[in-house]
Order: C-alpha cells, then structure tokens, then sequence
C-alpha cells in the first residue's frame, strides 16, 4: 500500500540522532514528595508516608506556612475594609486547610501543656473564622471587622 521510504529520508544525521536520543532516569532514589508516583507505590513505605502524610511535620515547616497563613489574613482584612467579600472568602480558602494542618503539626510537637493551649485556641480560633467568614457571606462590614480583628489575635498565639 505504502511505497518503502526513501534511503536519504531515513538516513540521520550525527546531530539528528544526538537530539532524538531518550534518557531514561530513576527517580525512586530521590524521594522528595509524594508527587514522585514510586513513593505512593513503594509498599516497603508506611501508609502515612505514601499518602503525603509525613511531609510538614517537623515544626520548623508548620511554623513557616503558619507565618504566611498570618499574610494571607492581611489580604482577608483588606477585602473586608474594601468590601470586597468574594476576593475575601477566596483569600480565607487558600489558606484554612493548611493552616489546620500546621497548627495541629506544632501541637503535636510542643510539651503537652503547651498543646491543649494551642488547640483549645485553635478551636476559638476556627469558630471566630468561621463567623468572619459568615459576616462576609452576609456582607456585614463590621461583624467581619470584629471577628477579624478576634482572628488576628488568636493567630499571634501561634507565631
């Protein structure tokens, strides 16, 4: 059906073949999150490990993401000044479920003494969020304000 290709078609040249060349690599050495799909697979790996369980547990990371969680609530109080509630809501998304995360990963590294304070004010701390976030939904500037300004607060309790 098809005629054979031409013999200079299927010759290549030196630099042709040098760009045409595939590498493979293994990756699995590298372990470095659980995007890498051998760390998911590796059944030698505890369950925690493979889901990406294990990765911001030390609190020197949790404590990070908590100081740029407190820089994202900046943008939230600003949006509530501007009344711009739909960038606001947003703003508190993108950083709540990390945060959750962060502050239990610091409890769970501190004393015990230490840590029932810091889940008893994380606790506070999400209820007071979530009125923010339901005065915003209702576009009450200075029931957000006040609930905002209760957040800002308890937030420096874990920076």
């Amino acid at each position: 059906p098809f005629p054979p290709p031409a013999p200079a078609a299927m010759a290549a040249t030196p630099a042709m073949a040098a760009a045409s060349a595939v590498d493979t690599f293994d990756f699995r050495s590298v372990k470095s999150g659980y995007d890498i799909i051998y760390e998911a697979r590796d059944l030698d790996l505890p369950q925690g490990t493979r889901d990406g369980l294990d990765q911001a547990r030390d609190s020197a990371t949790a404590k990070a993401r908590i100081a740029e969680s407190a820089a994202r609530l900046d943008k939230v109080g600003a949006a509530i000044e501007k009344q711009y509630w739909v960038n606001g809501r947003e703003e508190l998304r993108r950083f709540l479920g990390t945060l959750r995360f962060d502050i239990n990963t610091l409890a769970a590294t501190s004393p015990p003494s230490t840590a029932k304070k810091l889940l008893a004010t994380k606790k506070d701390m999400f209820d007071n969020i979530d009125k923010m976030d339901f005065a915003m939904r209702s576009k009450n500037q200075a029931a957000a304000a006040k609930a905002y300004d209760t957040v800002v607060k308890q937030m420096a309790t874990f920076l």
